[in-house]
């Protein structure tokens, strides 16, 4: 018996050695992100146009590369994580969201803010033969996006292209706390 106690001895040893070598986990808490238009404005709070400074926002920080900018809607704990991959100058892009916009208040003056049907939404610009411009947004992480949320992510979208540059990007929605939906706009093959 004396070898069995020797043995277990050897295998906590092991054990120990194995989870040492492992990182430190780091805090799950996340860090708090601000908006690139307000600057002073923690993400996810209330943001009201009228405490900005006359001035111009930051401009976008650069992620290897990629443009990732936090974004808030005006008048709404509703912002936008954008990250930009290529110019789209004269696309058509101011004109999908205006048209994006129209269909969204269209629903909220029908039936209302209610949940989007089949948590996807679909829109397509015809541009040139066989291309559009279009827009997919979808619900992610087990959450679900309204009309209202959606409709203040757009208005978010198009005020950061119109200070930034107007380009093919991938977004992502959040509610407050939540990341309720995932979007992409950009130029499709129709």
């Amino acid at each position: 018996m004396p070898g069995l106690g020797l043995s277990i001895v050897f295998t906590l040893l092991a054990s120990l050695t194995l989870i040492s070598a492992l990182p430190a986990p780091a805090s799950l808490k996340p860090r708090t992100q601000y908006c690139a238009n307000s600057p002073t404005t923690v993400a996810g709070t209330m943001f009201q146009r009228r405490a900005l400074p006359v001035s111009s926002p930051l401009p976008p920080r650069a992620n290897n590369g990629a443009q990732v900018v936090t974004w808030c809607a005006p008048s709404s704990a509703t912002y936008i994580i954008v990250s930009a991959a290529y110019s789209l100058p004269g696309a058509g892009l101011a004109g999908l969201l205006e048209a994006v916009s129209m269909s969204i208040t269209s629903q909220l003056q029908g039936p209302g803010d209610t949940v989007i049907p089949t948590g996807q939404f679909s829109y397509l610009v015809p541009q040139s033969a066989g291309v559009s411009t279009a827009m997919h947004v979808w619900n992610i992480n087990n959450h679900q996006t309204t009309w209202g949320v959606l409709g203040a992510a757009i208005e978010a979208l198009n005020d950061y292209f119109k200070c930034t540059q107007w380009a093919a990007a991938t977004f992502y929605i959040w509610d407050g706390l939540n990341e309720v939906g995932m979007g992409v706009v950009g130029l499709q093959e129709t």
